[in-house]
């Protein structure tokens, strides 16, 4: 593991670690940083990180195929939805904890999470950097969305103990994906903590906007959403958002 005092971002960081002597490493390792100045979300995004909060991202080899390496998204998203919600268990029982396509964690619907997966070829090999942020001593402020942080579930967990649990869930997690083979496994977990079916979402996807309600995952792990209509369009891509309740009969 390389524990830093400060750094850009994570993820930039592991990047540079992969990349620097354009050889692939002989393991997996992790990047943590007590604090974060230019902390990277989705779509481009900024991820507010101060000291307290957990910023961390895991350099590990991945598979050549894109559509492979892609289910990283939802393995990440059960490891950090396991960690926090063992770590609410105990003093937030009750508390509502789903997972939002593909990997955000939601506590009683507010962001509670953030992971970012970037790749990369090194000397014909490929790894993928996944930067996992999670808001432990405080939430950000994002814009038209809500976000919660742990200590204001009721817990004094710390960074390092969220880390280990994290850690120890994507082990399990990789070892139940075996590379893609066993998807089919991770797909059935990942809905078992999902948003219920039938939540109203919208997706920002470059340049067209979608509007429906959750569907369930595709076989490859896409976002499946039912249209007013009732056809179910298939989503590769895009920025999620839960939308106000409409009623499916609307």
């Amino acid at each position: 593991m390389v524990a830093l005092d400060e750094v850009d971002s994570t993820n930039t960081d592991a990047m540079r670690r992969l990349t620097s002597a354009n050889v692939a490493p002989d393991r997996p390792f992790w990047v943590v940083s007590d604090l974060q100045t230019a902390g990277k979300g989705r779509s481009g995004r900024g991820w507010s990180h101060p000291r307290g909060n957990l910023a961390a991202s895991l350099a590990l080899p991945a598979p050549a195929d894109a559509e492979t390496r892609g289910q990283l998204a939802l393995v990440a998203g059960l490891a950090v939805y396991d960690a926090i919600a063992d770590a609410l268990r105990s003093v937030a029982p009750t508390a509502r904890i789903e997972l939002k396509w593909p990997n955000d964690v939601l506590v009683e619907r507010a962001k509670i999470s953030g992971i970012l997966i970037e790749a990369t070829e090194i000397a014909g090999a490929w790894w993928a950097v996944v930067g996992c942020g999670i808001n432990i001593v405080s939430a950000p402020e994002i814009a038209g969305r809500a976000a919660i942080s742990m200590n204001e579930m009721g817990t004094d967990t710390s960074a390092p103990e969220v880390l280990k649990a994290v850690a120890t869930n994507w082990s399990r997690h990789l070892e139940l994906w075996r590379h893609g083979e066993n998807f089919a496994a991770i797909r059935a977990r990942w809905l078992q903590s999902s948003l219920p079916i039938d939540t109203s979402l919208t997706v920002n996807a470059g340049d067209e906007q979608v509007a429906g309600y959750f569907a369930g995952l595709g076989p490859r792990g896409e976002l499946l959403i039912k249209d007013p209509s009732g056809r179910i369009r298939r989503v590769t891509f895009g920025d999620v958002a839960i939308a106000p309740s409409r009623g499916i009969e609307d």
